[in-house]
């Protein structure tokens, strides 16, 4: 464990001085990531939805934290009164990353880390395989952006959630459980508890399955781009279509690059592939509430 950590550190590649956000929960994962961070120049933001009888002293842990480790501490704090309905994942994700983006701004950073592990990689690679969708990466990237946010995810290839845990525990280390992660109330959590129940090597191996299959999207997203800017500069006429082999693979990246937030199975893909080749040349297909696809004199339209 100690080595992985050395390792870790040694591959940051981020100078100490450099300001980082680092969404800290005060679970264990988070509370892990800061601790061997703690020579950075960290500052720890902290989202308190109020949803938990403990909410409350998670905040308290790790503001306390940080003063321990002089580290600069940031909240947003959310009533029950100000939540929206429907679904509150979804909801409270656009909150964090609101809240993250504007603290990048008080603290001229655009650097973010973010304490997901190896088992959150397998539940997220498992939910989106049982989704039937067809996902442009399986499971969590290590890195990705949002606007002008740079997210790292540093514990993503080290390290599975017992062994954090156990560490923790191990150097008698501060963190708080949220135990809403094992009621099996969302497919996540569903996902977690079945997880529990298989052992570590059985979990490296589906790990580094879903690795292997990502290398080998990796490798066929440069194909299906170089196919799509053939297809663009051919005013996407749907006669290209019916000539190429990986037609799913093509109308994904097509409606990945020009909709947002348009689910995509695999039913649905073939669907709109129907559409597409069908005779008629002029028509429109429902992608989703208001959002249309459109063909008109044989070519793809985004809107008329």
């Amino acid at each position: 464990m100690t080595n992985r950590i050395l390792e870790l550190l040694k591959n940051l590649n981020i100078d100490k001085k450099t300001p980082i956000l680092i969404g800290n929960s005060g679970g264990p994962d988070s509370m892990f990531l800061s601790y061997i961070l703690k020579d950075y120049n960290l500052i720890l933001v902290h989202v308190n939805y109020h949803k938990r009888k403990t909410s409350d002293y998670d905040q308290s842990l790790v503001y306390e934290f940080a003063k321990k480790i002089n580290k600069h501490f940031e909240v947003l704090e959310i009533k029950h009164s100000e939540k929206q309905s429907g679904n509150f994942q979804a909801i409270a994700r656009e909150e964090r990353y609101d809240f993250y983006k504007q603290m990048a701004k008080k603290y001229n950073t655009n650097i973010l880390f973010l304490a997901h592990h190896k088992d959150d990689f397998l539940e997220t690679a498992i939910m989106q395989e049982n989704s039937k969708r067809m996902p442009e990466y399986w499971g969590i990237k290590k890195e990705n952006q949002i606007d002008n946010l740079l997210i790292y995810r540093p514990l993503l290839d080290y390290f599975w959630k017992d062994e954090i845990k156990n560490y923790m525990l191990e150097n008698n280390y501060e963190f708080a459980i949220d135990y809403t992660n094992d009621l099996p109330e969302y497919t996540r959590n569903k996902i977690r508890l079945e997880l529990k129940k298989i052992s570590v090597d059985k979990k490296q191996l589906l790990f580094d399955e879903y690795n292997t299959k990502n290398v080998e999207k990796l490798k066929q997203t440069k194909e299906i781009k170089e196919l799509y800017d053939n297809w663009k500069n051919q005013d996407f006429d749907c006669d290209f279509l019916k000539k190429q082999v990986l037609k799913k693979e093509l109308v994904f990246y097509l409606i990945h690059n020009n909709f947002k937030n348009i689910k995509l199975s695999k039913n649905k893909l073939e669907n709109i592939i129907l559409f597409l080749e069908s005779k008629n040349r002029t028509s429109k297909y429902k992608l989703a509430d208001d959002i249309f696809l459109y063909k008109q004199k044989n070519m793809i339209k985004y809107s008329i």
